[in-house]
């Protein structure tokens, strides 16, 4: 069993990374990997990795804009889309008018598709880079 540090690739074969370089012209012409899930050739890729890592150990960063105290105290929680956002709601729909609320939902109704749900919801991402890390907002 191998260690696989996700902030700077260690431990991924480089076989993996050559099949990824074949596909570099498909990243840059979309910025969002859901772009691509209809693509078999990055398919493909993404199912020998994902296979790879779950029979090793990972090593990476997880970011996002929840609360940190929350992750103190639960730990990365697997959810879906529409249990966050129900969550958020519990936790803070006090902050707002009944009409803003009715906006928010409708806009996340909107926004939400059932084919990004089924590509979000109950999964963890992982990033390849700690650069985001310092785009907090």
């Amino acid at each position: 069993m191998c260690v696989i540090n996700l902030s700077n690739l260690n431990g991924i074969p480089i076989k993996f990374l050559q099949e990824l370089e074949k596909q570099d012209y498909l990243f840059y012409q979309n910025e969002f990997l859901e772009n691509l899930l209809d693509v078999d050739s990055i398919n493909d890729i993404i199912v020998k990795i994902n296979e790879f890592c779950e029979s090793n150990t990972i090593i990476g960063f997880h970011y996002t804009r929840v609360i940190p105290e929350e992750i103190s105290k639960k730990g990365l929680i697997c959810r879906t889309g529409k249990e966050i956002r129900r969550t958020f709601m519990s936790n803070w729909g006090y902050l707002f008018t009944d009409e803003e609320k009715i906006k928010i939902t409708n806009t996340w109704d909107s926004y939400f598709s059932m084919h990004s749900q089924q590509g979000r919801d109950n999964i963890l991402f992982f990033n390849f880079t700690t650069y985001a890390l310092y785009e907090l907002v």
